[in-house]
């Protein structure tokens, strides 16, 4: 799998988890706010059907019974508990009575107001000292308008994060061809260059980016490959020339004197012409291999 195969998947891979991790903080805070703002709504109504039924305030007691009949929306399930806490009854047996957790009973008796959970049922309860007395108010109800928010929160989070992994993947793709399709041309356009060719070189108009300046450093590279080729045939071109002299002085020399017999003196001086030129032809050929 090369780059661009593989720089798709993992860019929607980023995504997608940053949607998650996204969504899941979403759905949590969320979660947390709405038990938060149900179980403040619930102490409200404690707290105001507690004034109401103990009767502090008559005028503000009637006040709040219209409010809370006309302007509070009766929850899911919604059940209050007036609760005498001053008798000889242990808060075991005011549990059992009235049927709500006992330990919501004693924290709000120890702490003033307290809330609870059971099961789907949420509770929200005051404490009220009246004529000596003891009373705890509580109010309980189902959160069912949280539960319907949260599970509407849930497909939204959904629906959105299958909508934007599917721009997230068609975003992806595109950038990925985008990106590598410049790579991939100069890919092929380097694999036309052989020695033959050795002069085309790669537009670097055509780019204004980081491939230009990579276009333009390759075609630096082309340039002084070119150069060193150019060297290369000159030098073999003049290394030819120079071996190709001694060996036509030898081989004329050769031919000269083996056309007619020869007296002794003049077969000394061919043979000392042709030492000569092959004592030169050493020295170039050392020469050629110093310089390999």
């Amino acid at each position: 799998m090369n780059t661009r195969t593989r720089i798709a998947p993992l860019l929607v891979v980023c995504n997608l988890t940053l949607l998650i991790i996204f969504g899941t903080g979403v759905y949590f805070f969320q979660n947390n706010y709405s038990y938060v703002d149900f179980y403040k709504r619930l102490e409200t109504r404690a707290t105001i059907a507690g004034r109401y039924n103990l009767r502090l305030d008559t005028l503000n007691a009637e006040s709040f019974r219209i409010i809370r009949e006309k302007h509070l929306e009766r929850l899911d399930q919604e059940k209050e508990y007036v609760i005498d806490a001053s008798g000889s009854r242990s808060v075991g047996q005011l549990a059992e009575s009235y049927q709500v957790p006992s330990q919501l009973i004693r924290s709000i008796l120890d702490e003033g107001k307290a809330t609870a959970k059971q099961g789907s049922t949420l509770y929200a309860g005051v404490k009220f000292n009246v004529d000596g007395k003891r009373y705890v108010i509580i109010v309980s109800a189902n959160n069912y308008y949280t539960n319907h928010h949260l599970s509407f929160l849930r497909n939204i989070l959904g629906l959105g994060i299958f909508f934007t992994l599917l721009v997230t993947i068609y975003i992806s793709l595109y950038f990925s061809k985008h990106v590598f399709d410049p790579i991939r041309q100069i890919t092929d356009k380097v694999k036309q260059i052989s020695t033959e060719n050795i002069y085309l070189r790669l537009d670097e108009k055509e780019y204004k980016n980081e491939i230009g300046e990579l276009t333009s450093t390759f075609n630096d590279l082309l340039n002084r490959i070119e150069t060193t080729i150019d060297i290369q045939k000159n030098f073999i071109s003049n290394a030819s020339h120079e071996l190709a002299t001694p060996l036509t002085s030898i081989i004329g020399e050769a031919e000269v004197t083996l056309r007619k017999g020869r007296n002794p003196a003049e077969y000394q001086a061919a043979l000392q012409n042709i030492l000569t030129q092959a004592g030169r032809l050493n020295e170039i050929t050392r020469s050629l291999l110093f310089l390999a």
